[in-house]
């Protein structure tokens, strides 16, 4: 019966834990991505999307390795986050998706091959 506490004190820990981990990443994302878009013009988008993906590495580093929480959910959260309130801020719509297109590409590219 002790297995049973601690297989759902685990699963509270990495699943719910990373979930909430990722709100608050999504949250500090979405701050960043208002504080840049009253900040730089259009010129500098790029500086917007670095700050999007070191955020998102540095939060599933952070959930994963630090807090002991899962890194792929904390992730998927704050992707979620970002995706619903965190759209509207961004400078250049077209230039995030292409990034992130190409980075998809690339990624699936290299852990397929």
């Amino acid at each position: 019966m002790p297995y049973v506490f601690y297989i759902c004190k685990l699963f509270c820990q990495k699943a719910l834990g990373g979930a909430a981990l990722g709100l608050l990443i999504g949250s500090m994302i979405v701050l960043v991505l208002a504080f840049l878009n009253r900040r730089f013009g259009r010129e500098e988008n790029i500086v917007q999307v670095t700050a999007v993906f070191g955020m998102v590495y540095l939060g599933y580093f952070v959930s994963d390795l630090i807090c002991a929480t899962s890194g792929v959910i904390a992730t998927v959260a704050a992707g979620l986050t970002v995706k619903f309130f965190g759209r509207d801020r961004i400078n250049n719509i077209h230039l995030m998706d292409d990034f992130f297109s190409i980075t998809e590409h690339i990624l699936n590219t290299v852990l397929f091959c």
